[in-house]
Parts: C-alpha cells; structure tokens; sequence
C-alpha cells in the first residue's frame, strides 16, 4: 500500500433516514499527483480510476464497519488568500480535497422491482402454450363407421397442450444449487402451482446467473423451466395423465391412457419435492 500525506477536514458528519444511515468524510490529500492512485486503493481497485472498480472487500468508514465507501469526489484544495498577493490568488500549494461518501448498503425498496413483503428477493413468472403432437400405434384405434382396426400404414397424431411455465427467481443470496441440479429432468410428485396434477410437470431447464455487486455481495438470478402437459382423454388410474402416461395400443385399456413402468418397478421419469426448489 502507499504511503498518502492526508489531513482529516473535521470529524465525519452523519445523515439518518428510514432505510439508510450516510456518512461524509472530508479529506485533504497534500499531493495531487497521487490522487488517482490513492482512490485506486480505496477501492481495492486493480482498474483505471473513473471506470467502475471490481472490489473483491469493500472499504469501510473507520470505526464503522457497517458504513461503506459508495463514492469519492474529488476538487482543488483552496487556502485561504494571503492578504499581501496583490492578484487574489492563493500562491501556496493546495493539493486535493476529497469528499468521501459512505452508507449502509441499499435496502432494495424499488417497489416497482419487487416483493415489498420480501426484501431480499422475489419471484416472476411467464406462462406459453404450445402443442405437442403425439403418434400412436393403429392397433388401439378403429374406424367409426364400422369399427374395422386402421390400417398398420397408418400412424394417427394427436396434438398434446403442453403448458410452459418460466420462473424467474431474483436476487437469491444462498440458493440450493445441489437441489437444483438434483430436481433437473424429475416431475413433480405433488401438484405444483395449484393447477397441476402429480406427474404432469417437467422440470426441463434451468439457468443460473451469479452477480457480484462492487460492494462484495453475491446473488444468484435462476431461470427455470417447467413444462405442464395437459392430456384429454380416460386416464386408467384416474390421475391427470402425466409424463408417465403412455396410451395403451393393446389389451383391455387400449386407447386409454396408462401410466408405465420400468421392468424394475421404477417411473421412467422419476419424481421429486420441487416445494424444496425456492428454499434457501
């Protein structure tokens, strides 16, 4: 670190509002050459001073850990006139006068932005339709006017709505990326957002963005996506035909909607808690 020649301007003055408490602190910096390189250090920045510095720790007013540096300004220092120059100017060498700005970190009460009933973070949510069409075997279908089985040639589609709900989770201090990952690819086991039945939604995506702010903070943006499917027809079991359901080409249940399994018992797409997806 360097070594500054500084000269504090009077104790620190205070301002307290609802949300914030600042503090400035006036400094006089003998040597205006070093001016840059002292804000430099200020900042814990490795950058050009006047762009925006990376700061890794932040700096705090001293005494006061709670209060952090937001920000620097910087002028001329003027003394005082010496009466006996006949121009008016100072003649000595003022240096730099520094204004240092510090506070609390911001509350986050952009009303416009976010949950007021959770300051920290909150959630939005988007929903499309779209359809997806199914082909299935002719041996579970028949002719109506006559009740002759369609021909193997043909391969009848039907459209299946598919729901897609985009859910954006803001501002996530400590989330649970381990769940996360470990929820990506299962459905639902409980019926998730109000409407959908056990089964019916696929956790298919997920982006994850992490922030780090100027005053050392770390948040996390998560993007996921779940699709819904919403199936019309008789479902053999009685549930909301799932990702699990697969209409039977054959037996007593043909042409109705079944749910199947692997050899082993177990559900080809496997279920979980996805309650324990917004919990941190």
């Amino acid at each position: 670190m360097g070594s500054y020649t500084t000269e504090e301007l009077g104790p620190p003055t205070y301002k307290v509002t609802a949300n914030k408490i600042t503090a400035t602190r006036r400094q006089r910096l003998t040597s205006w050459s070093d001016v840059n390189d002292y804000i430099d250090e200020l900042f814990a920045s490795g950058v050009e001073t006047g762009s925006m510095p990376w700061r890794p720790a932040f700096t705090t007013l001293p005494g006061h850990d709670h209060l952090v540096l937001q920000s620097v300004d910087v002028k001329p220092f003027t003394e005082k006139v010496d009466a006996n120059d006949s121009d008016g100017l100072a003649t000595c060498g003022g240096g730099a006068e520094l204004t240092l700005q510090y506070s609390t970190l911001d509350y986050q009460d952009d009303e416009d932005d976010q949950n007021q009933d959770d300051p920290t973070t909150w959630l939005s949510h988007s929903v499309d339709g779209s359809q997806q069409v199914l082909t299935h075997g002719q041996s579970s279908m028949k002719w109506a006017s006559d009740d002759a089985q369609v021909h193997p040639d043909i391969a009848p589609g039907f459209p299946i709505t598919i729901v897609t709900h985009n859910l954006t989770w803001h501002a996530v201090p400590n989330p649970p990326l381990a769940t996360w990952y470990g929820l990506l690819g299962k459905c639902n086991a409980a019926t998730f957002l109000t409407h959908h039945g056990p089964e019916t939604v696929l956790f298919s995506a997920l982006n994850a963005t992490k922030t780090t702010k100027t005053d050392g903070t770390r948040t996390y943006e998560a993007k996921m996506t779940f699709l819904a499917r919403v199936i019309h027809g008789t479902v053999v079991d009685g549930d909301d035909a799932g990702w699990n359901h697969f209409l039977r080409p054959d037996g007593a249940n043909a042409g109705k909607w079944e749910r199947i399994l692997k050899q082993n018992d177990e559900k080809p797409i496997p279920t979980g808690d996805f309650t324990t997806l917004f919990s941190y």
